[in-house]
C-alpha cells in the first residue's frame, strides 16, 4: 500500500510539473490534457482547476473557464466541505469580466 501511494503521488507530481511546463510554453491544449489527467485522480487539486481556467481563458473559451470554476467549487464542497481560496474566486471574477489573465 505504501509503494502504491508513493507512486500515485509521484504520478500526480509529474502531471503537475508537466502541466506547468506546457502552460509556460503556451501549449494550452497539452496543459489542459495534463490537468484533466491530474484531476481524474484528485478532483480537489485547486491549483489544477485554476490552471485549466487560465488555459481556457487564454484560448478564448471563457464559458469553459467559468464552468471549470463551478466544477472546482462542487468538488471542494463535496469532497472536503470547503470553499475555494480567495485567489481562485478572484481568478473567476477576472475571467467573468473578460479581463486579461
Amino acid at each position: 500500500v505504501f509503494d502504491r501511494e508513493r507512486l500515485r503521488l509521484a504520478y500526480l507530481d509529474t502531471l503537475d510539473r508537466l502541466s506547468q511546463i506546457y502552460f509556460d510554453q503556451e501549449c494550452y491544449s497539452q496543459c489542459i490534457a495534463a490537468c484533466q489527467l491530474l484531476l481524474a485522480r484528485d478532483r480537489c487539486r485547486e491549483d489544477a482547476h485554476c490552471l485549466l481556467m487560465r488555459c481556457y481563458s487564454r484560448l478564448g473559451q471563457h464559458v469553459q473557464a467559468m464552468r471549470q470554476y463551478h466544477i472546482c467549487v462542487e468538488a471542494l464542497k463535496t469532497e472536503l466541505d470547503v470553499v475555494p481560496e480567495a485567489s481562485t474566486c478572484q481568478l473567476y471574477e477576472k475571467i467573468r469580466l473578460r479581463e486579461e489573465i
